[in-house]
């Protein structure tokens, strides 16, 4: 017997025997003989599913960003670790593991940039290739002037890359 499509009989027994209520006998919710869902209590169809999944791709692939500004984050990331590296600790050779990457993620933005911002970037790029020199000349002698002047180039880098970033961040 069925009404609505529900087992009254299931309900019946269940109520006899203890189990749960007739709304809902003991952890179990009942089944329509249909072998549907009751309604309102449908499954998210496949369909809705791929297409609530291919919005998401599709608006996650677009992005209002100007791919300069992930090569500027990429920058920024590099220098931070050229900044960060302690000669005492990892030597000079990571000094110029460090200094290869920011020269790397220059490129990137240079190519990013086309004709924006070209002036900051060649003074970056500048400034790195005294970095690079002085570095050069500190591995060959570690005396105190030599590393004085490494000190004061990538000083001078740094301020190249603050000037890069802020004219870069105007687009972004």
């Amino acid at each position: 017997m069925t009404r609505d499509g529900w087992t009254v009989a299931y309900h019946r027994a269940a109520l006899l025997s203890g189990e749960g209520s007739a709304v809902h006998p003991g952890q179990m919710t009942p089944h329509r003989l249909s072998g549907g869902d009751p309604p309102g209590m449908r499954i998210i169809s496949g369909w809705t599913a791929a297409i609530a999944l291919l919005a998401a791709l599709a608006l996650g692939g677009c992005s209002s960003e100007p791919p300069q500004c992930a090569a500027l984050n990429s920058v920024r990331v590099s220098f931070e670790h050229l900044r960060d590296t302690n000669v005492a600790q990892n030597g000079l050779d990571q000094l110029r593991t460090n200094l290869t990457e920011v020269r790397t993620a220059l490129e990137e933005l240079k190519a990013d940039l086309h004709t924006t911002a070209s002036a900051q970037v060649d003074a970056v790029r500048t400034s790195a290739q005294q970095v690079r020199t002085d570095l050069q000349a500190a591995q060959a002698n570690p005396s105190g002037p030599r590393l004085g002047t490494l000190r004061a180039s990538l000083l001078n880098l740094r301020g190249s890359v603050q000037n890069l970033i802020t004219a870069v961040s105007a687009t972004c």
